[in-house]
């Protein structure tokens, strides 16, 4: 298993764990995931390492020596920057579910920023893949992979703003499901392909 692959097993079983240990309040289809690590939350230190953890681990994996020098670096530099975005957020919490105002709300709009800075660097990796894929089925697999990603994106932001087509917590887990399954994928397939120049990462 190489460390991109372990970093979204952890990833995924860390928020599973979190959510175990969720106050009472906490409602998967209303809540995101970083509010399983907010501010004054229990057990907010199981999600706030899942963050940390995800983003060192994938992080690690970018920056290991590769023999093969055909990885896109742009995309690289993308993927590196959502799992530093990804990895810093755990470090910032947001406002807490049950209190109107954060603790400190200076904390919560350091996570905010570090949540849309990781969003816009999946995406433009995602997009910078299609764009550079020389086989229309990979090309297509990104293609759909960001239309999901932007579509579920949308739905959140409407949700954030009080228009709700999908309750909010649905909406980012459907986000989180698109991104996490895209590095999976992506991963295996420049495996398999390693003369391409889409790729950002290695077995």
């Amino acid at each position: 298993m190489s460390l991109a692959t372990g970093a979204v097993v952890y990833f995924v079983t860390v928020i599973a764990v979190a959510h175990l240990g969720a106050p009472p309040a906490y409602d998967w289809t209303l809540h995101s995931i970083s509010e399983l690590a907010a501010q004054a939350t229990p057990n907010a230190r199981i999600m706030r390492l899942g963050f940390v953890g995800f983003g060192a681990l994938l992080l690690a994996h970018l920056i290991r020596p590769h023999r093969r020098k055909s990885r896109s670096l742009l995309v690289v530099c993308l993927v590196g920057t959502y799992a530093s975005a990804t990895g810093l957020a755990g470090l910032f919490s947001t406002a807490p579910i049950d209190q109107p105002t954060a603790p400190s709300p200076l904390e919560a709009s350091i996570h905010s920023i570090l949540a849309t800075a990781a969003g816009l660097s999946l995406s433009a990796a995602i997009a910078w893949s299609a764009i550079r894929s020389q086989a229309i089925g990979r090309r297509g697999t990104h293609l759909a992979v960001l239309i999901l990603v932007v579509g579920f994106s949308l739905l959140f932001g409407l949700a954030e703003t009080g228009q709700p087509i999908l309750p909010r917590g649905m909406a980012q887990r459907g986000l989180y499901l698109a991104g996490l399954a895209w590095l999976l994928w992506a991963q295996r397939e420049w495996a398999r392909n390693p003369s391409s120049t889409e790729g950002w990462c290695r077995r």
